[in-house]
């Protein structure tokens, strides 16, 4: 079973009703929904059944709801009917990440992604629709040259554009956050556009976020696993300085992801599993932020709101 090491939260009160016997001071409620604002479906669906330990518990007490993001071309076709009970809603999104493409690809891989978004726009049934596009952006890491992916990313913009959808951006590389600001200001020019910061945590060029949400009112960013990936090190001081700070308006920004399976939270014991993981995120900002009123139910509920409003659920 997953446990919270030194917490005081009901980790079997996220699949079923219990008689609050335990020692635990917190209880998730029965009927509050979990909302999972980024996750992989696709890379291993077997291996994902497994782990969705929560969400498998019958009768169900309640809703899960994931962002699914089909960021490699060769994902995008999306299954039907959906393998996961009728409690557990699946949305999705589609985009070319900056790892997933080759010089070869971009030109195919673009005018599939068109096609693919035309007929969306077409579809009525949220669980069949794109609900956005992304993940995409830049990253140090990957092997394609920085002007391809600037090419890639500012081509996927001008499809979210043309297709009035919202978008889920990549960022890896302190020095690449500046250059992907200016292309979203630059080629954004309505600033309601409602933006998704996947995966913001103490490796982040903090100035460039502050400037993001400020310029973009209706943005997000994605809190995941990796803000309990803490070290010994300024960046780790000042990303906890950053938050503490912001804390009275952070629950209108912010969406709780996993990014599943990768980035398992630190303060996660036992098998991964999606809905658990989220819960860790929450406890793991609240001690972060810990003098501020907010406590771990109420940032799941602002986070669960923030959903909704991104993706229009």
């Amino acid at each position: 079973m997953n446990h919270f090491s030194n917490e005081k939260i009901c980790l079997s009160s996220l699949s079923s009703r219990c008689d609050q016997g335990c020692s635990c001071e917190t209880h998730v409620p029965p009927g509050l929904p979990i909302y999972d604002g980024h996750i992989h479906l696709n890379q291993n669906s077997e291996k994902i059944q497994s782990d969705l330990l929560s969400a498998k518990s019958l009768p169900p007490i309640r809703e899960y709801y994931f962002i699914n993001n089909n960021h490699k071309p060769n994902e995008w076709l999306i299954s039907n009917p959906s393998p996961f009970s009728s409690h557990v809603h699946i949305y999705h999104t589609i985009g070319i990440h900056p790892k997933y493409f080759t010089p070869r690809s971009i030109c195919k891989d673009l005018n599939d992604l068109s096609n693919h978004l035309e007929i969306s726009h077409a579809e009525s049934n949220l669980n069949k629709k794109i609900l956005a596009v992304g993940e995409f952006g830049l990253d140090e890491t990957a092997t394609s040259a920085k002007d391809a992916q600037l090419f890639v990313l500012e081509k996927q913009i001008d499809l979210a554009i043309e297709y009035h959808l919202p978008i889920v951006i990549h960022c890896r590389g302190f020095n690449n956050h500046r250059t992907m600001f200016d292309c979203l200001d630059r080629r954004i020019s309505n600033k309601s556009m409602s933006i998704h910061w996947h995966c913001v945590n103490n490796d982040s060029d903090l100035n460039i976020i502050d400037l993001f949400l400020h310029t973009f009112p209706n943005s997000y960013i994605g809190l995941n696993g990796s803000i309990t990936y803490e070290k010994n090190s300024q960046d780790s001081f000042t990303f906890t300085k950053w938050l503490e700070d912001r804390a009275p308006f952070l629950h209108e920004r912010l969406i709780f992801e996993t990014d599943y399976p990768h980035l398992m939270p630190r303060n996660l014991r036992g098998t991964y599993d999606p809905t658990c993981a989220l819960l860790c995120t929450a406890i793991h900002l609240r001690k972060m932020m810990a003098n501020h009123q907010h406590n771990v139910l109420s940032l799941l509920l602002s986070s669960n709101s923030n959903v909704k409003s991104m993706y229009k659920l």
